[in-house]
């Protein structure tokens, strides 16, 4: 007899300082002294880059319910163009 059981796993992997390129990745799960490794490679897309900077231009204060207006500053990054 055999038994096969199937387990579905989403996993969300966050990741910073990572290269463009293909990277290996370890899963490890462990559960009742018992330990498994996963490795995979996977493909990671290299960063985007900014199209623009908003700063804003001092502090703005309101009260719950109400609204205000700031001032802020955009800034073109990497060769765009603002329009």
């Amino acid at each position: 007899m055999i038994l096969l059981l199937l387990f579905a796993l989403s996993l969300t992997l966050y990741c910073s300082h990572v290269s463009a390129g293909t990277n290996s990745v370890t899963i490890t799960e462990a559960s009742g002294g018992i330990r498994h490794d996963a490795t995979t490679a996977l493909p990671f897309a290299g960063a985007a880059s900014a199209d623009f900077t908003i700063t804003a231009i001092g502090p703005v204060s309101f009260t719950s319910a109400s609204t205000a207006t700031s001032n802020v500053i955009v800034t073109p990054e990497n060769g765009s163009i603002l329009k």
